[in-house]
C-alpha cells in the first residue's frame, strides 16, 4: 500500500512538474515573442525617423541654399543702387573741387550728365525692383519692406532727374536750384539709410539659421 501511494505522489510530482514545465516553457517562448516584436517595432521606428532627419536635411539645406543666394542677388542689386544714388548727388560745384575736367560744365555738359545719371539710375531700379519681386519668398517680410523703401526712395531722386532735364529742355534750369538738391539730399539719405538697415538685418537672419548636418 506505501508503495502505490509513494508511486501515486511520485506520479502526480511528475505530472505537475510537466505541467509547469510546459506553462514556462510557453511563457518564455511567449516573452522571446515580445521581445522580437519590441525590437522590430524599434528598428521600424528608427528607420522611420532616419527618413524624416534625412527629409529634413534636404529641405533645410535647400532652403538655406535658396535663401542665401536670395540675399546675395539682392545684397548685389540694392549695392548699385547706392551707387548711383551717390553719384547723383553730387553737385557740379563739388565736382570741381576734386578737379572734374572743365568741360563738363560747358553748356549742355551739366544736363548730359544729369541725363547719365538718370539712365545709369532707372537702370539699377529696374534691376533691383526684379530681384527683390523674384526673390521675394526666400527671405523675411521685414528685409523686403526695407529693400522697397531704398527703392521709393531711389525713384524720387531719379523723377526729380527727369523733371529737371524735362525743365532745362524747356529752358529753366532746376539744377542750379539749391531746393533741387535738397530734395535730392533727402531721398538719398533714406535710400542710403535703409541700405545699412538691410545690410544688418540680412546679417542678424544669416546669423540665426542653423543648418541640419
Amino acid at each position: 500500500m506505501t508503495l502505490i501511494v509513494t508511486a501515486a505522489t511520485a506520479l502526480a510530482v511528475a505530472l505537475i512538474t510537466g505541467v509547469f514545465t510546459i506553462l514556462n516553457s510557453r511563457k518564455a517562448n511567449k516573452t522571446a515573442l515580445d521581445v522580437e516584436d519590441f525590437k522590430s517595432a524599434v528598428l521600424s521606428d528608427l528607420e522611420r525617423l532616419r527618413a524624416k532627419l534625412a527629409h529634413e536635411q534636404i529641405v533645410n539645406t535647400t532652403q538655406w541654399n535658396a535663401e542665401f543666394a536670395a540675399y546675395q542677388g539682392l545684397w548685389k542689386g540694392l549695392v548699385a543702387v547706392r551707387l548711383q544714388v551717390a553719384n547723383s548727388l553730387v553737385k557740379e560745384s563739388e565736382l570741381a573741387v576734386i578737379s572734374a575736367p572743365d568741360e563738363i560744365f560747358s553748356r549742355g555738359q551739366v544736363a548730359a550728365r544729369m541725363e547719365g545719371l538718370a539712365k545709369s539710375l532707372y537702370a539699377a531700379i529696374q534691376h533691383s525692383v526684379s530681384v527683390v519681386n523674384d526673390n521675394a519668398p526666400f527671405y523675411p517680410s521685414e528685409i523686403r519692406k526695407r529693400a522697397n523703401k531704398i527703392i521709393d526712395a531711389a525713384t524720387d531722386i531719379w523723377k526729380k532727374q527727369v523733371e529737371a532735364l524735362f525743365a532745362y529742355s524747356k529752358g529753366q534750369d532746376l539744377m542750379q536750384q539749391s531746393e533741387f538738391w535738397a530734395t535730392l539730399a533727402i531721398a538719398g539719405e533714406q535710400a542710403i539709410t535703409e541700405v545699412d538697415n538691410v545690410e544688418e538685418l540680412i546679417r542678424q537672419r544669416l546669423a540665426s539659421l542653423k543648418v541640419i548636418l
